[in-house]
């Protein structure tokens, strides 16, 4: 994490409530301290997820916009087990046999891939937190998953 200084620069007009007529302009510049995260902090989302969330319900699509967030940098992927559940389901008002069915309805749609016992991976076509040379990578192997013989 690194502290940037960086120039901000403001300005109020004051107008006439009567004629709009513009008075005054005042400006004012200051310097201020803010924190820089190297990271990026957001996911990129593509169009061709609108077809693929076609048939969710609303928990589903919480917890995937849920598992966007906090999917790991450079690879999107994330643990879904037994405490995240619970977390889940007290967070959704719902249940743990509510999220892991939302989790199923995922992994049927392509949206999330297991990897293994609790861990998923979001489908970098329709998700993607990290470099665009990493998300090609990893929909490289994605694709080669998927369909190894094509």
């Amino acid at each position: 994490m690194k502290i940037k200084t960086q120039l901000v620069e403001s300005k109020d007009n004051f107008i006439d409530p009567e004629t709009h007529e513009l008075l005054d302009t005042v400006s004012d510049v200051r310097k201020e301290k803010i924190v820089v995260d190297s990271r990026e902090q957001f996911a990129l989302y593509y169009s061709s997820i609108i077809g693929a969330l076609k048939d969710l319900n609303g928990l589903d699509v919480k917890l995937l916009m849920y598992c966007t967030m906090n999917s790991s940098y450079n690879s999107n992927m994330i643990s879904l087990t037994n405490p995240f559940l619970k977390d889940a389901a007290r967070t959704y008002g719902s249940t743990v046999g509510s999220i892991r069915n939302s989790i199923t309805r995922l992994c049927n749609k392509n949206i999330l891939i297991k990897e293994g016992s609790g861990a998923y991976r979001i489908n970098p076509r329709y998700f993607w937190r990290g470099t665009t040379a990493e998300r090609k990578r990893t929909m490289k192997y994605v694709l080669e998953v998927e369909c190894p013989n094509c």
